[in-house]
């Protein structure tokens, strides 16, 4: 569990906050950024499943 969690975290963070300057900057709708948070929900949590699934057992 510790694996999904640090994967998931570090994962959404690189997502998900990527597409928020494009809000602040280039004027883009914030609804799209909210969109880009759940995308990045939903990439963090595949990666951190897959990475729990292949981590080997100690």
């Amino acid at each position: 569990m510790h694996v999904f969690h640090v994967v998931f975290v570090t994962s959404f963070a690189i997502y998900a906050w990527a597409s928020v300057p494009y809000s602040i900057w280039f004027g883009h709708p914030w609804f799209n950024t909210l969109k880009y948070f759940l995308d990045a929900a939903i990439y963090a949590a595949v990666i951190g499943g897959t990475f729990t699934w292949l981590w080997p057992v100690t």
